[in-house]
């Protein structure tokens, strides 16, 4: 899993007793009736938005301070919905697909298309799609390696055979799934569940494997 420090302990003001076990069960180890020990995953998220918060298992970072368990409810509302969607393969508009990405690759073909609707902006792209062949290249989950230093980055490339295949667009370290898993765009002749790919990030190189859909 991509490195981050144990625990960071925080204080909060607010809150009831039974909030903060509440949350502690969902989450962590209370240790008094205020401080909280952050789960890794936690200070993953909110160190990428925060670098201060990369600081050593015993400090507390300034940036915690004062925070309210409200404003920690919403923060880690925000990280569950991130990390459940990445484990169910659930792209986001603006992060994993855009305007100039089609519904078949983004995988929302049975959701967000109509066949038997009238006419409507792109209907004939996706008629001949549907018609003659699949898309070029699709969203797909991928099993990352296990012993990351950090997560990639939206836009890391991945490889077959020395060419490149695809891309990443989202990534998370899964407590449930114990392992490291992302959303990327892969070629249709590297995207069949189980094939493996070489990802290249600013550390190096890590094998790849696509899983089947979720």
């Amino acid at each position: 899993m991509p490195s981050t420090p144990s625990s960071v302990k925080a204080s909060f003001t607010g809150g009831s007793r039974a909030e903060l076990e509440f949350l502690t069960h969902a989450k962590g180890v209370l240790k008094g009736p205020a401080t909280w020990v952050l789960h890794p995953a936690i200070l993953e998220y909110l160190g990428r938005a925060d670098p201060s918060f990369h600081k050593g298992a015993d400090e507390a970072p300034a940036s915690l301070a004062g925070r309210t368990l409200s404003r920690m409810l919403l923060v880690l509302s925000i990280i569950d919905e991130e990390m459940a969607r990445i484990e169910a393969g659930i792209p986001r508009f603006g992060v994993d697909m855009g305007e100039s990405n089609l519904a078949p690759e983004a995988g929302i073909e049975s959701r967000a298309i109509s066949y038997t609707k009238g006419c409507y902006i792109g209907q004939e792209v996706i008629a001949r799609i549907r018609t003659y062949g699949n898309v070029a290249k699709a969203l797909r989950r991928l099993r990352l390696a296990d012993d990351l230093k950090d997560l990639p980055k939206k836009g890391d490339k991945l490889f077959r055979d020395g060419k490149e295949a695809g891309y990443i667009t989202s990534a998370v370290a899964s407590p449930a799934l114990k392992a490291n898993v992302a959303l990327g765009y892969v070629r249709k002749e590297a995207n069949q569940a189980g094939t493996e790919l070489i990802l290249r990030t600013a550390d190096g190189e890590s094998v790849v494997k696509v899983e089947e859909a979720p």
